[in-house]
């Protein structure tokens, strides 16, 4: 169910954001925000409704890796990896997206069919790793930006990279959640969004600064 609703999500914004065939990034985040307030009423209602297990759904909508055992890391990693090793796979496609989808034709990319494998790849990562630790923001939004800096924009590169970096963050930050204010456990999504939030909001003004808006 949470690969169903990933899909149909990401499928729901891309569909609500294409115009003339272009995905105008932008479009896409405003669309990905607008559909991310709906469905974040739902959840919402889903906590009125929840009664004794209102405080099980808030921890797992804060995000932590307090209640992850072995079993559920069993379950996750082959989707994970696969899906990883996919996308790196589609380095090179990518590699020509990252210039525009008209250059990425003219050099022989089916660029609806590799955004399509790519929604459905990634979506079974995402609700892979989400449906046992929760909603732990901003990992996947900033460090493939810290990444791209520090090793360029080559995916062949950057994929690994990213997953290796987001890994040590998740680490870094579950330890700091662990002993911040021990024997009290700290959920690791607030101390991702801390260290998110304000580089989020750099990347904008860079963005801002860069296309001269």
């Amino acid at each position: 169910m949470a690969f169903v609703f990933c899909v149909g999500t990401m499928l729901l914004v891309y569909a609500i954001s294409r115009s003339g065939g272009y995905v105008p990034v932008e479009t896409l985040l405003l669309a990905g925000i607008a559909v991310g307030a709906f469905f974040s009423a739902l959840v919402s209602f889903m906590q009125f409704l929840a009664g004794d297990k209102l405080e099980g759904l808030v921890f797992w909508l804060m995000g932590g890796l307090g209640k992850a055992d072995w079993d559920q890391l069993w379950i996750a990693l082959p989707l994970v990896a696969i899906g990883s090793f996919a996308i790196w796979y589609y380095s090179r496609e990518l590699n020509a997206l990252t210039i525009g989808e008209d250059h990425a034709t003219s050099l022989g990319v089916d660029t609806q069919r590799v955004m399509l494998i790519m929604i459905v790849i990634t979506s079974i990562v995402v609700a892979a790793a989400v449906s046992f630790s929760g909603v732990i923001g901003f990992v996947g939004l900033v460090v493939p930006h810290i990444i791209r800096i520090l090793v360029g924009p080559d995916h062949r590169i950057l994929v690994p990279a990213s997953v290796l970096a987001g890994g040590c963050l998740l680490v870094i930050t579950d330890a700091l959640a662990r002993t911040l204010m021990a024997p009290t456990e700290i959920p690791v999504g607030i101390i991702t969004a801390m260290i998110g939030a304000p580089f989020f909001v750099y990347l904008l003004r860079r963005r801002k600064h860069m296309m001269g808006w």
